[in-house]
């Protein structure tokens, strides 16, 4: 099961009633605290984030919308006071449209120049090294297409990966490693 989180919702209920009927199959509606919620099974869209970004400007209303993992049934109610742990008491978000992959962004960007610089340590300013690390992991850390992206020959890249490594003590050929410093990147 996902749902579909409704909070600060200024315009009226029948509207977004009927707007989610159209939109999902199988949709059940629940309020709980001071939440409306929308459960279903199947979406008929594709990208939902610009579907309720779509609607909020066609209502002119300014609203939070989340859009859930599949979760289990049973913990519904406890997935939902996490989120507003999270949201309104870690990150403080009043209105937008919110998916996790959001949430771990802003927790990876918050206070990141001075970590970043900590973390890279003489390769923070280094353009190249952080073109070549930047196109490795983009090229899901394959040597052959993130060199010949970067123009350079492949003994080359690794050789400043490794480099990388021994400054950084970060090997962005592992998978972990990799996804930190990728986000530190970006």
């Amino acid at each position: 099961m996902k749902y579909i989180l409704f909070k600060q919702i200024d315009t009226n209920d029948v509207v977004i009633d009927t707007f989610m009927e159209s939109q999902f199959s199988q949709v059940n509606k629940i309020v709980y605290k001071n939440h409306v919620i929308y459960t279903y099974d199947v979406t008929y869209v594709d990208d939902l984030k610009v579907l309720f970004e779509d609607l909020s400007g066609e209502l002119l209303s300014d609203f939070l919308v989340y859009m859930s993992p599949s979760i289990d049934e049973k913990s519904l109610f406890s997935h939902i006071d996490q989120f507003d742990q999270l949201v309104e008491k870690d990150l403080n978000i009043k209105h937008g449209v919110i998916h996790n992959q959001y949430l771990v962004s802003l927790r990876l960007h918050m206070n990141m120049t001075s970590m970043r610089k900590f973390i890279l340590g003489k390769y923070h300013d280094q353009q190249y090294m952080l073109d070549t690390i930047k196109a490795y992991l983009e090229n899901n850390q394959n040597m052959m297409t993130a060199s010949k992206e970067l123009f350079i020959h492949r003994n080359t890249l690794m050789i400043r990966l490794e480099k990388f490594k021994e400054v950084t003590g970060f090997d962005v050929k592992s998978f972990y490693d990799g996804f930190l410093i990728y986000h530190l990147l970006i």
